[in-house]
């Protein structure tokens, strides 16, 4: 029964501090991390009940009743680890990938130890309750506190370090450092829990952990709310007086308090640039609550400039709206006293970009006219140029030739790359569409421009219904109101087709420098040409697999002698038609009067000897019923130092066929 002690004393101190709190009348703690924190005592609650009937159960020695008791006894402890996770995190604030990692192992670990929990009634894993109602704690069970120990120190780590990280006034520091020594509170209490489980030391830390957010964290807040109705009346009348005057000052305005840096008012053109619906919603915000650390840290740094001024702080600086696209804005801020004794800053900004931009197009147009006359004297057959701001898609015509006028684009737009890719669809040659519209994207043709110092693309466009070959180019130029993309387009159909027709008299004479005329096949200045390409192989460590077949044409001298040339030529190709049907998948060369080469790699590679076996059978054949002898030497690469030797090995192979099938003639 003493064990229920501490557990009654925690409910009693805990509805006393709390009940507002419990009960929802404080309206200040009706935010998401208000709710959060009273579901959060609502579970302490619940623990504190099933710690005091565990010391009541325990002592009347029901085992059946104990085990029950306990089995709650860890789910109230899993709700409440969970319930404090998302509470911290809501409550400083916390959108950084800590924060939402934090929140995901509070889900972890309660949802473990649930699991564990249940899994407990059917298999003890983390306590078991003995018919003479003893209580004895298993590995489980030890796990489970291991983990909200590494959690809480986590937590209270990320909340410590944030006054570090964050600038903010004393009273969010003791904030952060109130939720932080909860945490080293639990986890100490925890590791004692851990080493004397009969204690109720959880439900002291409970006890202590609340009483101390009560004083430090949620007392602000109530000192708030016991005002709020008093001053209610006096709030309401200033706010409407400050948002009448917002609301009728030019641009964006708000008004801020000086010290906590949180926005007291602001008219609807502010709202919108803050991403909210109403003024309303800004209204209790600072600058690190609506905008990026980066853009939140700059605002705060003028505002100090401000405040430290005994005349208006005016500047002029390039923000972007609230669509992201860059506009330029003069921003006035002024420090002034409000009626209840606050330092406040009453800021406004006027929208300069449509000044600024008419002020530039005014300077720009006389340059622009010389600058395409100089252009299109040094590009020739010019069709149009563009001019883009790479980072907003903006983009203006600087001219264009007039037959390209029914194809051009807008003059002038907001997405440039969209807009092109929806006249690409219209315009180009359909067999270039899908290469115009793979190639020609914004992140594409910036990353070319980023690596090579341009882009350059060629197509072709349906111009009166014929394809024309294009080039467009794209390059950065710096201009006054910053880095522009200028995009250019020219007509190289002439270019490209004399381009066409001199690849084609080159390969066509190519082709006919590397063929024998007589055969067909590859000639002498081809396998030269091949040799050395073998030779490089080597000479580079790749190690070619590859054969040289020696061939030579029998009696070609004694049958151009009797029966004259022409026989001679015919013998020849017949020859050459032989080799060619046996080494089928090999380039052939004739490199002399009755000499041919053949280099085998792959699949002849593979089948060389029954090739050449071929062609001894052949021989064969030819000598009984005729037709055109072909003396043959192989010869493999076996790691040589060129070509020229396996091609010397082979040769000689093929003489003494030669000298073989000559002995056998002249035996018959």
């Amino acid at each position: 029964m003493y064990y229920s002690v501490v557990g009654s004393l925690a409910i009693l101190i805990l509805l006393i501090e709390n009940t507002d709190v419990l009960t929802g009348r404080i309206s200040r703690v009706d935010t998401p991390a208000g709710r959060t924190y009273r579901w959060f005592l609502y579970a302490v609650l619940f623990y504190y009940i099933t710690d005091v009937l565990w010391g009541v159960i325990e002592s009347q020695k029901i085992a059946g009743l104990l085990f029950a008791d306990t089995t709650l006894y860890f789910i109230a402890m899993a709700a409440g680890v969970l319930l404090w996770t998302k509470f911290v995190v809501l409550y400083l604030r916390d959108d950084s990938m800590s924060g939402k990692i934090l929140v995901y192992g509070g889900r972890a670990v309660a949802a473990g130890a649930t699991a564990l929990t249940l899994i407990n009634i059917f298999m003890p894993v983390m306590f078991v309750v003995t018919p003479d109602c003893t209580y004895r704690v298993l590995a489980g069970r030890h796990v489970m506190l291991g983990a909200q120990i590494i959690l809480l120190l986590l937590i209270s780590i990320n909340a410590v370090t944030m006054v570090f990280r964050r600038e903010t006034g004393p009273g969010m520091r003791r904030k952060y450092r109130t939720m932080g020594a909860f945490g080293f509170i639990m986890v100490l209490f925890l590791l004692l829990q851990y080493m004397f489980p009969y204690l109720p030391l959880y439900a002291m830390a409970y006890m202590l952990g609340t009483c101390m957010i009560r004083v430090f964290a949620i007392s602000d807040v109530i000192s708030e709310s016991r005002h709020e109705l008093e001053e209610a009346e006096k709030i309401l009348e200033l706010q409407q007086s400050i948002r009448a005057l917002m609301e009728n000052l030019p641009g964006m305005s708000f008004s801020k308090d000086g010290e906590t840096g949180e926005y007291l008012a602001c008219n609807q053109g502010f709202a919108e640039y803050a991403h909210r619906e109403s003024p309303e919603e800004v209204v209790g915000l600072t600058d690190f609550d609506i905008f990026d650390p980066k853009t939140a840290a700059h605002f705060v740094e003028d505002d100090r400039k401000a405040l430290a001024m005994d005349k208006p702080y005016v500047f002029v600086e390039d923000v972007p709206d609230a669509a992201g696209n860059p506009m330029r804005i003069q921003t006035t801020k002024l420090r002034f006293i409000d009626s209840q004794g606050r330092t406040c800053l009453l800021g406004m900004c006027q929208d300069m970009t449509e000044q600024m931009i008419l002020r530039q197009e005014a300077e720009r147009s006389e340059e622009e006219r010389i600058a395409y006359a100089r252009i299109n004297a040094l590009i020739g057959d010019f069709l149009c140029l563009y001019i883009v701001d790479p980072v907003s898609g903006l983009y203006h015509e600087y001219s264009k030739s007039g037959n390209f006028k029914k194809y051009a684009l807008p003059e002038s737009g907001d997405d440039f790359f969209g807009v092109a890719a929806e006249y690409a669809r219209r315009y180009v040659y359909p067999d270039d569409q899908h290469m115009f519209l793979t190639a020609f994207t914004k992140d594409n043709v910036m990353r070319e421009i980023s690596l090579n110092g341009h882009f350059a693309m060629n197509c072709r466009f349906v111009m009166d219904s014929r394809p024309v070959h294009t080039r467009l180019r794209a390059a950065f130029v710096v201009e006054k109101e910053g880095m522009r993309m200028v995009v250019g387009i020219n007509n190289i159909e002439a270019s490209v087709r004399h381009e066409e027709e001199y690849a084609k008299t080159l390969a066509q004479a190519q082709t006919r420098a590397s063929v024998d005329a007589l055969t067909g096949v590859r000639n002498r200045h081809a396998f030269l040409a091949a040799e050395e390409e073998l030779d490089n192989l080597i000479g580079t460590r790749i190690v070619p697999t590859f054969a040289i077949t020696m061939l030579d044409v029998n009696e070609l001298k004694k049958v151009n002698d009797t029966e004259g040339h022409a026989a001679g030529d015919q013998l020849i190709r017949d020859a050459c038609k032989v080799i060619c049907d046996i080494f089928d998948h090999s380039p052939v060369f004739r490199i002399g009067g009755d000499e041919f080469v053949v280099i085998s790699r792959g699949t002849d590679y593979d089948h060389i000897d029954e090739l050449v076996a071929e062609i001894a059978k052949h021989n064969e054949e030819a000598k009984r019923n005729g037709g055109p002898v072909v003396a043959c030497g192989m010869s493999k690469y076996d790691d040589d130092d060129s070509a020229t030797a396996v091609f010397e090995r082979a040769d000689h192979a093929m003489y003494k066929d030669k000298a073989r099938l000559k002995g056998e003639r002249l035996g018959n």
